[in-house]
């Protein structure tokens, strides 16, 4: 079983449940160079590439995707419920926020999102989990040419 990597590098246990109905919610996590979170760290496999939005202008909720591939990728891992880690950043002018999402099955996933921001010095880590991985028209996801729509078909739902 998974745990998460505590400070020290340490693993705490039972925190890569099954999907048991349960909601459960870490506190955000914050620390500066040298200094370190708990994440979750479940030990599924990574089958696909990171996903990359990047966002050129604070101001406009424009995105562009810089890779297709993982993004379809992605997507039909969440469409076909396949258990793996998968990851997707974005880039802002203003830092960067980078989701790891341990898809466990049963559409549940457990999440852990890093900020990283030219105002912060350093990481602002939040784990949630478990969450639904809501029902989506995964065909209209991946025929999407919008970046906002494509970000918008990787967002997780709230917990169960």
């Amino acid at each position: 079983m998974g745990g998460y990597a505590g400070e020290g590098g340490g693993v705490v246990e039972d925190v890569c449940p099954s999907a048991d109905g349960a909601c459960r919610a870490w506190a955000s996590c914050y620390f500066e160079e040298g200094g370190s979170c708990p994440v979750f760290d479940c030990a599924l496999p990574s089958t696909c590439s990171a996903v990359v939005f990047v966002q050129p202008n604070a101001f406009e909720p424009v995105y562009t995707l810089n890779t297709p591939e993982a993004w379809v990728c992605v997507l039909e891992a969440l469409r076909d419920d396949r258990p793996g880690r998968y990851v997707w950043t974005i880039r802002e002018p203003l830092g960067a926020h980078e989701r790891v999402v341990h898809l466990l099955g049963g559409s549940t996933a457990l999440v852990t999102v890093d900020t990283v921001g030219d105002l912060l010095p350093g990481h602002l880590i939040d784990n949630h989990g478990p969450v639904a991985v809501p029902p989506n028209d995964w065909d209209g996801c991946l025929a999407e040419t919008d970046g906002a729509r494509q970000l918008g078909c990787l967002e997780m739902g709230p917990c169960p």
